[in-house]
């Protein structure tokens, strides 16, 4: 999956020494209990994190989530007591 551009998915763990987009992604990689990466093209600043998250539009920011981490992550969980599977729809 490519990244986003001018997108935050609320990563949230500060990688130190990170110069590039590719270099947070390979940061990301390198920890298995990584599933997603911003870098902020703008402050020079690489975030990872666990836990994915959708996040919101953001000027300056690329986003990357690891696929195959992602759908382990899902695949993992554990389902609703309910059943219920649906999520509600904010507008």
């Amino acid at each position: 999956m490519a990244p986003k551009e001018s997108w935050d998915n609320a990563s949230d763990q500060v990688q130190e020494d990170v110069e590039s987009p590719e270099e947070c992604k390979s940061r990301c990689e390198d920890d298995a209990r990584c599933r997603q990466y911003s870098f902020d093209s703008l402050g020079g600043v690489c975030k990872t994190r666990a836990n994915p998250k959708l996040g919101v539009p953001k000027e300056g920011m690329i986003s990357g989530w690891i696929q195959d981490r992602v759908i382990a992550f899902e695949v993992d969980m554990t389902q609703c007591e309910d059943g219920d599977t649906s999520f509600p729809v904010v507008t």
